[in-house]
């Protein structure tokens, strides 16, 4: 996998991955090492015999993606083809339950060669470089180029007593050329690698002229960078450092330092030759060439001794941030660094997005949301139908109250009022009788009156005050009960604001207002750059208001 970046031990320490506990295979994933653009590395355990290797997973993202299934497992089967001592051992490659891509190597415990401080001198780099020739002629004679050499992608461990013994790792983005002149997993034009340590020809895009001697002058970038403490194109994009791979010589190395030795320097730049017949022919050449160096100036090809491992120190004189001091386990969960509901729901994602069952847990998905659709949608409707009209009020006939008992004023003398003697008439025949009294209107008011005093004109003006709204309410056009939508749309999206009998409402747009049906209504559109555009509205029925802002002068 192309791009792993590295982890160091305090970034191991923040919290916990999805992953960690769970089974690949035989093993337990105990932490994670490094993640990349297409995966991550983890370290796992065996549970019985306690062995550690490395597993390699790809990412959910991908494992549906055939193209790049097949680049992985090619890292996996190239490894595994080329069998040499100095490149990392593939044990496994498998799928686990959820549909992830997984494989097993050898876990690695050292630093790669971007740890040492530049410039690396030719004592301490010359048999790291050997091992390199050697590993990368042993995958050259099994048609695998690795096309993506540089410091990260060599691993420095110590082994049988010696240090600096090289692994090569990261064969994500090798070539397996076919013997019969087949193409690879790479389209033509296709940019891999990294831009700083690229051939000419990968810097063009040229993918069918990539070879062993693509990686001799990758090589050579870093024979550079060791004895400089630089690589010999940096630009200042990507652009500018391919152009240079292409176009522009290096500049000499003793130029930069002049202890580096005459002889390594034209080892360099043949390497960094920019026709690829100029460079050497095979790694095998170009190691004969660094030995031949090593033995004119009497360095020693030979690996270094192992520095010796320190001894464990006790637990009382661990650090308490140390998680072996806190009692912590290395495997299983620990609450207190990962984050359970955000692992439990990843976890479910990638397990039912898996490729195994993304198509029917899709269908499900939608199922699920057409059922909750359907549900509500009688219900919203009935909610939002307006209520029945009420009936008409029938007119209100106000009763009088009764007339006030009033209470005679004490005596006073007065003169007696003088006695008028008329003269007594016949009984006349009683009047038929009339119909139940309705409302009276205001003549009739003023009429009892005159006749009946001032308790009766009191009444009188009531039943008049009433009669008159009842008839009121019988001429006015009734106005029905509920609400009248306004959909109000605007192609650029503007900010608009409402107001009806002292309230107000704004939103973006689309945006839907409930008024009551003859309300008088004001819609602001209002957007930055624009004119301000107001509508005044009667809300007699239900319409859609569109407007078009102008752009301000």
């Amino acid at each position: 996998m192309a791009g792993t970046v590295t982890l160091d031990e305090r970034s191991r320490e923040g919290p916990w991955d999805e992953m960690i506990g769970r089974a690949a295979g035989s093993y337990r994933i105990v932490r994670l090492l490094g993640k990349g653009g297409m995966g991550a590395v983890y370290l796992a355990r065996h549970p019985g015999i306690g062995s550690q290797v490395a597993v390699k997973f790809l990412h959910p993202r991908f494992c549906g993606d055939r193209g790049h299934v097949e680049r992985f497992f090619n890292e996996a089967r190239s490894v595994n083809l080329i069998g040499h001592e100095n490149i990392v051992k593939t044990l496994d490659f498998a799928t686990t339950p959820e549909g992830r891509y997984y494989f097993v190597m050898e876990y690695l415990t050292g630093a790669s060669l971007a740890s040492l401080a530049l410039p690396v001198p030719l004592a301490v780099a010359g048999p790291i470089l050997l091992q390199v020739c050697r590993a990368l002629q042993a995958a050259h004679e099994r048609q695998i180029v690795h096309r993506d050499l540089k410091p990260d992608n060599v691993f420095l461990i110590s082994q049988m007593g010696k240090k600096n013994f090289v692994k090569l790792v990261d064969f994500g983005i090798a070539k397996l050329s076919d013997p019969q002149g087949g193409a690879g997993l790479t389209e033509a034009g296709t940019l891999i690698g990294t831009p700083e340590y690229m051939s000419p020809e990968q810097a063009a895009g040229r993918v069918g002229e990539v070879g062993r001697r693509s990686d001799v002058y990758s090589l050579g970038v870093l024979m550079y960078q060791l004895a400089t403490g630089r690589v010999p194109f940096r630009g200042a994009s990507t652009a500018q450092t391919l152009v240079a791979h292409m176009q522009q010589a290096p500049v000499p190395p003793r130029e930069i330092d002049p202890s580096i030795p005459a002889g390594y320097e034209a080892v360099i730049l043949k390497a960094l030759q920019k026709e690829k017949k100029d460079r050497w022919q095979s790694m095998g050449e170009l190691g004969d060439a660094i030995a031949g160096c090593l033995r004119e100036l009497g360095l020693s090809a030979e690996l270094p001794a192992a520095d010796p491992e320190p001894l464990p120190r006790p637990a009382a004189e661990m650090p308490p941030t140390d998680p072996k001091a806190r009692g912590v386990p290395l495997t299983g969960t620990y609450l207190g660094d990962r984050e359970p509901v955000r692992a439990r729901w990843d976890r479910l994602a990638d397990w039912a997005f898996a490729p195994s069952r993304r198509v029917r847990t899709l269908a499900l998905v939608i199922a699920c949301v057409a059922v909750i659709v359907f549900a509500v949608r009688p219900a919203r409707k009935q909610v939002e139908a307006p209520p029945p009209p009420a009936p008409r009020p029938a007119p209100v006939t106000v009763q009088p109250p009764p007339a006030p008992k009033i209470e005679a004023p004490p005596a006073v003398p007065q003169k007696p009022a003088p006695v008028v003697v008329h003269k007594q008439k016949p009984p006349r025949a009683p009047p038929p009788k009339a119909p139940a009294p309705g409302p009276l209107t205001a003549a009739d008011a003023a009429k009892a009156a005159r006749a009946n005093g001032p308790a009766a004109k009191a009444r009188a003006e009531m039943e008049a005050a009433a009669a008159k709204s009842a008839k009121d309410d019988a001429d006015a056009p009734r106005l029905p009960p509920g609400v009248k939508l306004f959909v109000v749309s605007d192609p650029l999206g503007a900010s608009v604001t409402a107001a009806w009998n002292g309230k107000s409402a704004g939103g973006q747009t689309p945006v839907v207002f409930r008024v009551r049906r003859g309300a008088h209504v004001t819609v602001t559109f209002a957007r930055p750059g624009y004119a301000v555009e107001v509508r005044e509205v009667d809300a007699a029925k239900a319409q859609a208001i569109a407007v078009e802002l102008k752009a301000s002068p």
